[in-house]
């Protein structure tokens, strides 16, 4: 489906991923995607797990280039606070590539995978035992990943047909196509 997809947007001149409403999923889907818009071996995070009183080694997750097609043009990622997990990790290793910028809210700062334990009764009960550094050695873990431009979500303007965080990707692509940053 990525490869339709990135075909069907081959005459476009930036991205817009909009992960504000993305609970999150799998990291192992987040690395594939991730695939699709690096150029080159790229950090996407490391983790930590508890482990007794301390913690493991740390592991670096790395992203390696798709050999299908990729986006290597401009990227706007809309968060907010209920962008969470694997969405949240998703974003991490989409910080350390070129040419992307955050918009909208921080996200929620829940990046840990789950523990799983059965207990007595049968029911599993999960416990989120790591922690993750972005490729810049930050600790987002509650905290959240900080857009570089802020544009809360205001449902009053939405009930009106408004979207501040796309209004600002607009802004930021026409300034960006004058020539001027991001």
């Amino acid at each position: 489906a990525l490869e339709e997809i990135l075909c069907e947007l081959e005459g476009a001149e930036a991205l817009v991923m909009d992960l504000r409403f993305n609970g999150g999923g799998r990291d192992g889907h987040s690395l594939a995607i991730l695939s699709r818009l690096v150029a080159e071996r790229t950090l996407a995070w490391t983790k930590e797990a508890r482990s007794g009183p301390g913690w493991t080694p740390q592991a670096s997750r790395y992203v390696e280039p798709s050999q299908g097609r990729r986006w290597t043009k401009p990227i706007y990622v809309l968060t907010s606070g209920l962008t969470a997990s694997a969405a949240e990790t998703f974003a991490l290793g989409l910080s350390a590539r070129p040419g992307v910028v955050f918009v909208g809210e921080p996200s929620a700062g829940i990046f840990s995978d789950m523990l799983p334990r059965r207990l007595p009764n049968g029911w599993i009960a999960t416990l989120s035992n790591e922690r993750y550094r972005g490729p810049d050695g930050s600790r987002p873990e509650g905290l959240g990943i900080r857009p570089g431009v802020e544009a809360p979500m205001d449902p009053a303007l939405a009930a009106a047909g408004r979207d501040p965080a796309l209004d600002a990707v607009m802004r930021l692509e026409a300034e960006r196509r004058r020539g001027g940053r991001p």
